[in-house]
């Protein structure tokens, strides 16, 4: 298993790029607009990745650690596991409602840079739509698969950049957001930087969000609307 230790940092976004793109996330003014666009877009990436883990075919129900959580949607798109944990730094906390699975789940109030050692292993890590935001994506990664269970899996989904940032400033508050975070997106290079030297042997696939749903692509001429797709099996 790869170690962090003496890991150098790889800036893939540039630190402005990126501060820009997490204050939607931070500061209470912006929260809003992020909180908004955001209920909008997660059933359906939940329900993606669900779809993901359950195409696995993992035979026991599996432990579960979602970072970057918001309300623990993904939870209710599950058929089954031993234990779902969703880490986020929010404290809204997850919703769980009155399913039977709310017993099995469990919220920590962390970001990625520091998940307490309580939690301790998982068969599934997933990320949805944050991974450029971490602090450092690669050495988090790295971080991350020494939480893995022999045998355990990362499942990644996140925005794909394959132009130039946007340099405009928007008219109104969502299409700022939506180019904030655009322009912290990684690009193609990134992410062969990122798997290479945190998630080698990742399989990477493309995607384009139709809106309606989320359906593989091999076309990323256009530049909106792209994901990428990282299935990570720890050996």
């Amino acid at each position: 298993m790869t170690s962090s230790t003496n890991l150098e940092p790889t800036q893939l976004v540039a630190d402005e790029v990126k501060r820009r793109a997490r204050r939607w996330y931070h500061d209470p003014e912006r929260v809003p607009v992020a909180r908004n666009h955001d209920a909008d877009v997660e059933p359906r990436y939940s329900s993606f990745v669900a779809q993901q883990i359950h195409e696995l075919g993992v035979n026991t129900p599996p432990r579960i650690i979602d970072v970057g959580c918001g309300e623990g949607l993904l939870a209710s798109q599950l058929e089954d596991f031993e234990e779902y944990i969703g880490v986020d730094p929010d404290n809204s906390g997850i919703h769980t409602g009155n399913n039977a699975l709310s017993a099995k789940m469990k919220f920590i109030r962390a970001g990625v840079e520091n998940i307490p050692p309580s939690v301790s292993h998982a068969d599934i890590i997933v990320s949805s739509l944050n991974l450029a935001l971490w602090d450092d994506p690669i050495r988090r990664c790295v971080d991350l698969r020494k939480r893995l269970s022999l045998g355990g899996r990362i499942l990644i989904i996140d925005l794909l950049r394959t132009g130039s940032r946007i340099e405009y400033a928007a008219s109104n508050e969502l299409n700022q957001f939506l180019i904030d975070q655009h322009n912290a997106s990684l690009t193609p290079e990134d992410l062969e930087v990122l798997c290479r030297k945190a998630l080698p042997g990742a399989e990477i696939s493309t995607f384009t969000d139709k809106r309606e749903t989320i359906v593989p692509t091999m076309d990323t001429a256009s530049d909106y609307g792209n994901l990428f797709f990282i299935n990570y099996q720890e050996a």
